[in-house]
């Protein structure tokens, strides 16, 4: 960048809503994909697929939303902890930051039936896609994520749950414990 673009305040600001747009393509695109998966472990549910593979589906998803919480949380670090710093308002910056680290977020998810854990997971995810496009949301959009993962990690103990008490019967009879272990390692991922 010539020093004369560095000074040029207008060119500073198209540079960063070419950088916004962007970036909300991305997360976008993204979010459109994991609607696509969770469309995909409905249909895996209704035609009874192997409880392995809708694991391997739904650690798919945990993984794509984990991403775009880090850019979702790599935005926030650049633009609005900068303004929460000026503005004084450091609670609001800590209780935004908890929010993103927080692992056991509920909002009462734990006692979903799946069929709701799913219609209630492409909600949010429609949801979240719209509030991309707002700027200024960075808390709200942080709180989209951590419920999308809480949704996930439901979805997925639901599974497990299933696998355990009906799966695992047939694997420990047919004595293939690998099955079993490579089952749960997906769980946990």
């Amino acid at each position: 960048m010539k020093n004369k673009e560095k000074n040029d305040p207008n060119f500073l600001d198209n540079t960063e809503s070419l950088d916004r747009e962007k970036r909300n393509k991305n997360i976008t695109v993204r979010l459109s994909r994991i609607q696509g998966q969770v469309k995909g472990i409905e249909k895996m549910i209704l035609a009874g697929a192997e409880c392995k593979d809708i694991l391997v589906q739904i650690s798919a998803i945990k993984a794509a939303i984990n991403k775009v919480g880090t850019l979702t949380f790599e935005y926030y670090a650049k633009s609005c902890t900068r303004e929460l710093i000026e503005s004084n308002e450091i609670d609001e910056l800590f209780s935004t930051l908890m929010l993103f680290t927080n692992k056991s977020f509920d909002e009462n998810n734990g006692a979903l039936p799946i069929n709701e854990v799913l219609e209630k997971l492409n909600n949010e995810l429609e949801n979240m896609k719209k509030l991309i496009y707002n700027p200024n949301v960075c808390k709200k959009i942080i709180l989209k994520v951590t419920i999308i993962k809480s949704l996930v990690n439901r979805l997925s103990s639901i599974v497990f749950e299933n696998y355990a008490k009906h799966c695992t019967k047939t694997v420990l009879k047919d004595q293939d414990i690998n099955e079993l272990i490579s089952t749960i390692l997906i769980f946990t991922k």
